[in-house]
């Protein structure tokens, strides 16, 4: 498996998602601490496959969603469709601030 270029403004295949990058579409997302990190509203995730996820750091997984842990609030925001295995936690959302129009539906897990 290898990591597809996520980014249609910077062509970045580094992740997380950056303030500029909305969108994490239809790649192939491998290793590390995480897949996807969160810090900004009006974001998609979705038609990914996230695998090996799986590290010794307890908040390990492959979506993190306000990593900062700063109560940021989040609206407009879409986790569907994503294909997890091998991770520590599917989706992490931390922190207690307003989630508004924030969707996670259809996102399957297992492990290979």
């Amino acid at each position: 498996m290898r990591r597809k270029v996520c980014c249609t403004i910077c062509s970045a295949s580094a992740l997380p998602v950056r303030a500029h990058c909305r969108s994490a579409k239809s790649s192939v997302i491998v290793g590390g601490n995480f897949g996807v990190s969160l810090s900004d509203s009006n974001a998609t995730v979705t038609n990914n496959h996230f695998t090996g996820h799986r590290t010794s750091a307890d908040w390990s997984s492959a979506i993190m969603v306000d990593p900062s842990g700063n109560n940021v609030d989040f609206r407009n925001v879409t986790i569907t469709k994503n294909l997890i295995e091998n991770s520590n936690k599917g989706i992490y959302v931390w922190g207690d601030g307003v989630r508004d129009n924030f969707t996670i539906t259809g996102n399957n897990s297992g492990f290979s």
